[in-house]
Protein backbone atom coordinates (compact mmCIF):
# COMPACT_ATOMS: atom_id res chain seq x y z
CA UNK A 1 0.00 0.00 0.00
CA UNK A 2 1.22 3.52 -0.84
CA UNK A 3 0.53 6.60 1.26
CA UNK A 4 0.51 9.82 -0.77
CA UNK A 5 0.79 12.99 1.31
CA UNK A 6 0.69 16.53 -0.08
CA UNK A 7 1.28 19.67 1.99
CA UNK A 8 -0.23 22.92 0.69
CA UNK A 9 0.91 26.44 1.60
CA UNK A 10 -1.80 28.86 0.47
CA UNK A 11 -1.12 32.34 -0.86
CA UNK A 12 -1.75 35.03 1.80
CA UNK A 13 -4.86 36.51 0.10
CA UNK A 14 -6.72 33.20 -0.37
CA UNK A 15 -10.19 33.52 1.16
CA UNK A 16 -11.82 31.03 3.49
CA UNK A 17 -14.35 30.24 0.74
CA UNK A 18 -11.58 29.53 -1.78
CA UNK A 19 -9.81 27.26 0.73
CA UNK A 20 -13.04 25.39 1.50
CA UNK A 21 -13.67 24.95 -2.23
CA UNK A 22 -10.21 23.45 -2.70
CA UNK A 23 -10.81 21.09 0.23
CA UNK A 24 -14.12 19.95 -1.31
CA UNK A 25 -12.47 19.38 -4.69
CA UNK A 26 -9.61 17.41 -3.17
CA UNK A 27 -11.89 15.25 -1.05
CA UNK A 28 -14.02 14.64 -4.15
CA UNK A 29 -11.15 12.86 -5.88
CA UNK A 30 -12.17 9.69 -4.01
CA UNK A 31 -15.46 9.66 -5.93
CA UNK A 32 -13.85 10.58 -9.27
CA UNK A 33 -10.83 8.27 -9.36
CA UNK A 34 -11.35 4.60 -8.60
CA UNK A 35 -7.70 3.99 -7.68
CA UNK A 36 -8.05 6.19 -4.58
CA UNK A 37 -8.65 3.81 -1.68
CA UNK A 38 -8.98 6.57 0.95
CA UNK A 39 -8.46 10.31 1.08
CA UNK A 40 -8.56 12.88 3.85
CA UNK A 41 -7.91 16.62 3.53
CA UNK A 42 -7.48 18.65 6.72
CA UNK A 43 -6.61 22.19 7.82
CA UNK A 44 -3.56 22.82 10.00
CA UNK A 45 -4.51 23.59 13.59
CA UNK A 46 -0.98 24.49 14.76
CA UNK A 47 -0.76 27.75 12.82
CA UNK A 48 2.94 28.48 13.35
CA UNK A 49 5.06 30.48 10.87
CA UNK A 50 6.54 27.30 9.39
CA UNK A 51 3.17 25.51 9.09
CA UNK A 52 1.50 24.49 5.87
CA UNK A 53 -2.20 25.26 5.59
CA UNK A 54 -3.64 21.98 4.30
CA UNK A 55 -2.67 18.34 4.10
CA UNK A 56 -3.98 15.70 1.73
CA UNK A 57 -3.47 12.13 2.96
CA UNK A 58 -4.42 9.43 0.43
CA UNK A 59 -3.98 5.67 0.14
CA UNK A 60 -3.37 3.64 -3.01
CA UNK A 61 -2.74 -0.06 -3.59
CA UNK A 62 0.53 0.54 -5.50
CA UNK A 63 2.63 3.13 -7.32
CA UNK A 64 0.97 2.31 -10.64
CA UNK A 65 -2.32 3.49 -9.10
CA UNK A 66 -0.62 6.70 -7.90
CA UNK A 67 0.61 7.31 -11.47
CA UNK A 68 -2.90 6.71 -12.85
CA UNK A 69 -4.29 9.15 -10.27
CA UNK A 70 -1.69 11.79 -11.10
CA UNK A 71 -2.64 11.82 -14.81
CA UNK A 72 -6.41 11.51 -14.32
CA UNK A 73 -8.38 14.51 -15.72
CA UNK A 74 -10.04 15.17 -12.32
CA UNK A 75 -6.59 15.44 -10.71
CA UNK A 76 -5.19 17.59 -13.51
CA UNK A 77 -8.13 20.00 -13.12
CA UNK A 78 -7.42 20.40 -9.40
CA UNK A 79 -3.75 21.11 -10.13
CA UNK A 80 -4.90 24.27 -11.90
CA UNK A 81 -6.85 25.36 -8.83
CA UNK A 82 -3.93 24.52 -6.57
CA UNK A 83 -1.51 26.47 -8.77
CA UNK A 84 -3.79 29.50 -8.53
CA UNK A 85 -4.27 29.30 -4.74
CA UNK A 86 -0.98 27.91 -3.45
CA UNK A 87 2.41 29.47 -3.11
CA UNK A 88 3.92 26.01 -2.66
CA UNK A 89 3.15 22.29 -2.51
CA UNK A 90 5.26 19.40 -1.35
CA UNK A 91 4.50 15.71 -1.62
CA UNK A 92 5.82 12.35 -0.52
CA UNK A 93 4.81 8.84 -1.57
CA UNK A 94 5.91 5.98 0.63
CA UNK A 95 5.14 2.33 1.09
CA UNK A 96 3.34 1.30 4.27
CA UNK A 97 3.15 -2.20 5.65
CA UNK A 98 0.21 -1.99 8.08
CA UNK A 99 -2.92 -0.12 7.09
CA UNK A 100 -5.80 0.63 9.41
CA UNK A 101 -8.47 1.60 6.91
Amino acid sequence: MIRHIVLFKLKPKVTKEEMEGLIRELNGLKDSIEQVRAIDVEVDVGRTPNSCDLVLDALFDNMEDVKTYSTHPAHIKILGTADRLCESRMKIDYQIKNVGL
